[in-house]
């Protein structure tokens, strides 16, 4: 199991650098007509799916693998069809055996179809007392307006660097690592820019090296969002096709949507700063091999939406 999975907060009181997000959740959970949709929404790697873990475990729900068959954790990008979402419900519809609650937790709830969005904005409303839904996100905004209103909003932020440091001197000492210093320490807090499950990667990468090569090792880290960045200026600068899959081929993860977002991201940025026709008409047409999702063609199809980009980055 990895560090940032065994450094994950069991409680509330646990939770570090999110003042707003725990109070929010301390007052919907403590009322006596208690809420029955919560929308946690905020970066990658800043607690969404931990904190609904919590939430769920203060509902009574066991959520250890194989735990319980009322705790149920879907990810939308895997699960984000009409026929998806109505076997979810479906299961779903039966009180729980023991009598207590149910808790859904709908993750990357965002990538669902409008028509699988539409589906469950029904069971959002009129949930029985013993079901609740979570849905965490990382754009809100791509969410209907319908479940966006349905829902108790829960922001989850980047932490500050003395949270990030402290979390990190905190994990050394309850776990009894060796203590990797605080110049690498320092290092790994600037680098992670408030993601703690960035942090806890950075830091697990370190154990066993001396300083010198741990601070290589940091230097050297980079997260998917930044290994994209460096595949979409490969493309942007028409490089040959070799070196674009090799810095693709170096990404730490490759969820093909995610990835496909971040490139189409880029490219308007891109596209928007071009000054001169010529560019912008090459920005756009890259732009237009990468509009089709990659949802049901997964990696091959992203790699063949990069090839063609890279053939209009060059001109061909």
């Amino acid at each position: 199991m990895s560090l940032y999975q065994q450094v994950r907060p069991q409680t509330l009181d646990g939770i570090r650098g999110q003042p707003e997000a725990v109070t929010i959740l301390r007052r919907a959970l403590a009322a006596p007509d208690r809420p029955h949709a919560f929308l946690m929404h905020g970066p990658s790697g800043c607690g969404k799916t931990t904190l609904a873990r919590i939430v769920a475990r203060e509902l009574g729900c066991d959520v250890e693998p194989n735990g319980s068959s009322d705790y149920i954790e879907v990810n939308a990008s895997d699960n984000r069809g009409i026929d998806d979402m109505r076997a979810l419900i479906k299961d779903a519809r039966y009180p729980p055996i023991g009598g207590g609650n149910r808790v859904i937790v709908i993750d990357e709830c965002h990538q669902a179809t409008k028509d699988a969005a539409n589906c469950i904005l029904k069971p959002l409303e009129d949930a029985p007392i013993y079901q609740y839904y979570i849905l965490c996100t990382t754009e809100p905004q791509k969410l209907l307006n319908t479940i966006r209103t349905r829902c108790v909003h829960v922001p989850v932020k980047l932490l500050s660097e003395d949270d990030v440091f402290d979390l990190l001197v905190e994990t050394v000492e309850a776990f009894k690592l060796a203590d990797p210093g605080d110049a690498v320490l320092d290092a790994v807090t600037s680098k992670a820019e408030g993601c703690p499950r960035s942090a806890l990667t950075m830091l697990e990468q370190c154990l066993g090296l001396g300083e010198a090569e741990a601070l290589v090792a940091v230097t050297n880290f980079r997260t998917r969002e930044r290994q994209a960045i460096d595949v979409c200026r490969l493309l942007v600068a028409g490089k040959q096709w070799a070196d674009i899959a090799a810095a693709y081929n170096g990404m730490e993860e490759r969820e093909s949507e995610g990835v496909r977002r971040m490139l189409l991201g880029y490219l308007k940025s891109c596209l928007l700063k071009s000054r001169k026709p010529a560019d912008a008409a090459r920005m756009a047409g890259m732009i237009e091999e990468l509009v089709g999702h990659t949802y049901d063609s997964g990696e091959a199809g992203l790699l063949a939406m990069m090839w063609n980009a890279a053939r209009v980055g060059k001109g061909d």
